[in-house]
């Protein structure tokens, strides 16, 4: 890897970091999912009575928009900020 690379993947890991703690992370209001697959999701939340996750995001902020009750295990500390 040339010395330019490296300064630029350093800088790009600091970017992140900066990001990850002061900043926090970007949060979609929907769970990247293909259309089809989303209306699945849509329809089946809708009508649970209890929603269970590993890894939140977007469908953790559909869940609580739909007022479910739901519990979402999230192992990053800083993300789960940013969920909440």
């Amino acid at each position: 890897m040339h010395r330019a690379d490296k300064i630029k993947q350093r800088i790009s890991l600091l970017r992140f970091f900066i990001t990850q703690r002061f900043v926090g992370f970007p949060v979609p209001d929907n769970p990247h999912l293909d259309k089809e697959s989303t209306a699945l999701f849509m329809s089946l939340i809708r009508d649970c009575r209890f929603y269970l996750e590993y890894g939140s995001g977007g469908s953790t902020v559909v869940a609580a928009r739909l007022n479910q009750r739901f519990v979402s295990v999230e192992t990053d500390r800083r993300y789960l900020k940013s969920v909440r």
